[in-house]
């Protein structure tokens, strides 16, 4: 015997459960030095720099993008002073600090990214307006979730299904073999330019390519994922896992998902996800050096790891904080001065924006009038030649449903985002390891957040579907032992004493 189909039973369930508290040296502690000087750092000391940087221009509205930075900066540094760990919430308020405040305020005193020219400067100040309620609307959402209370994320569940997994991980490397075998092996390592080509040359517009290469590259990373709790708990029983597997999967993820042919927002992804499996979030120290990592790296690594996007006879380049803060890649607040223009010429699209990213799946010969999506939507508006532009969840909002869409759908969120977090702190505690979504999702977040949505569906439904495959089954078992086990040396004492 090989081990339980599902990683669910009772005692293995007291075994993790006494383990992990015994692991446990010390309750985690609120840090409120490593928050002040964050705070004193990020909303005080970073404004008064920016206002210290270029001379400001027309259309210049300094006071609503200086409240967003200062309320994500507070946001931010309170999360890296929490005794808990907020994985989501510390993707959203990064993205929000960065994209919705301090590249804004720099780009309207000094310019605006190359990618989106001729934005209308009358508008500006209502698309700080949009952002910031978008942000208290986060907040909003996150509080009401923090109220809500439901005893089975108190008490995480083991539910790793063993046979899925392993079946999830042959499918995933069969699809991967398909769409090597289409674009050709030298593409996993060409340039971003080159490999889009060959994926162009292969499958065309046909939607088919997206979600074969989709299912290829997360389906494997799901299955890294549950093969990485797999072996955790396969460790708790002393028996073997399935190690060559879990290693196949790993290189052939990686062949698939790598800094040279893939976009940075997807390698950063796998990545940090793998991490997520070894333990960089099985102490709240470790999340808070993550956490720190990140809001440095996303100006200081992040331009380096587009090098190889033209072409692979170049140098890597540093590029200043600044230079990399004005460049497309921050193109998501003057894109929603667009969706503010469009809106304004065209009203809202009363949900047909949604339409096309539920139904993505829908080939276009079928769907002629299919909806583009939103950051192509709006280049075609504005008469870009460069097509391929963002779109953040504030412009998708506000775009589909107006100002009530953007407050409705910002809470929704922060509630969404606020339970998460509160489901993967509880499966933390418990295994070092968060719930197999919880490894993927918080790190893909930026790619859904800046947007389109629609580009960033294929990969999303795909993680979604794999991670509930592996982790559906018809009987759970609680974490908490069972009563008749508690003479068991592992089984944790009751709620009671």
């Amino acid at each position: 015997m090989t081990g339980p189909t599902a990683i669910d039973s009772p005692m293995l369930a007291s075994m993790a459960y006494g383990i992990a508290r015994r692991e446990a040296n010390t309750t985690p502690m609120p840090a409120p030095a490593l928050a002040t000087f964050a705070a004193i750092v990020l909303a005080a000391a970073v404004p008064v720099l920016l206002y210290n940087v270029g001379q400001p221009t027309a259309g210049d509205s300094p006071f609503p993008l200086t409240l967003i930075v200062i309320l994500s900066g507070l946001r931010f540094a309170w999360i890296l002073g929490s005794r808990t760990r907020h994985l989501h919430e510390m993707v959203v308020w990064l993205f929000v600090y960065y994209f919705l405040g301090v590249a804004p305020f720099l780009q309207q005193r000094i310019q605006y990214p190359g990618t989106t020219p001729n934005i209308d400067t009358g508008l500006v100040e209502q698309a700080a307006y949009v952002a910031l309620i978008g942000a208290v609307a986060l907040l909003v959402g996150s509080f009401l979730g923090s109220r809500w209370s439901s005893s089975s994320e108190v008490e995480p569940r083991f539910a790793i299904n063993e046979r899925r997994t392993i079946q999830l991980a042959w499918f995933a490397l069969a699809l991967a073999t398909v769409y090597i075998a289409q674009v050709g092996p030298a593409a996993l390592f060409a340039s971003r330019s080159d490999a889009s080509m060959a994926r162009q040359e292969s499958f065309g517009t046909d939607p088919i390519g997206s979600i074969l290469r989709a299912g290829a590259a997360m389906g494997l990373l799901v299955a890294f994922v549950g093969l990485m709790h797999l072996r955790r708990m396969r460790k708790l029983e002393q028996i073997a896992y399935p190690r060559f597997l879990t290693i196949l999967v790993l290189v052939t993820l990686f062949a698939c998902v790598n800094p040279i042919s893939s976009a940075r927002y997807t390698f950063g992804t796998v990545a940090l996800a793998a991490l997520a499996t070894i333990g960089a979030y099985a102490t709240v120290r470790r999340f808070r050096i993550v956490a720190v990592s990140a809001i440095v790296g996303m100006v200081v690594v992040f331009p380096i790891l587009d090098t190889f996007r033209r072409s692979l006879d170049t140098q890597v380049e540093f590029v200043s904080p600044i230079d990399s803060l004005t460049t497309g890649d921050f193109d998501a607040f003057a894109q929603i001065v667009n969706t503010i223009e469009y809106t304004t010429v065209h009203g809202i699209t009363w949900g047909r924006q949604i339409i096309g990213v539920i139904l993505f799946w829908v080939p276009r010969s079928a769907w002629p009038d299919k909806p583009i999506d939103t950051g192509t939507l709006l280049a075609e508006f504005k008469g870009y030649n460069f097509l391929n532009l963002s779109a953040p969840m504030w412009s998708e909002f506000m775009i589909n449903f107006g100002w009530v869409g953007l407050v409705i759908g910002m809470i929704a969120l922060g509630f969404l985002f606020r339970r998460l977090d509160v489901r993967a702190e509880a499966a933390l505690r418990i295994s070092q390891i968060p719930p197999v979504l919880g490894c993927i999702i918080p790190f893909y977040l930026l790619i859904v957040l800046r947007g389109s949505l629609l580009q960033a569906m294929a990969n999303l439904v795909v993680i979604l579907i794999c991670g509930w495959f592996i982790t559906s089954q018809t009987k759970h078992q609680s974490l908490r032992p069972n009563p008749s086990l508690s003479r068991n040396r592992y089984a944790a004492p009751s709620r009671n004493t």
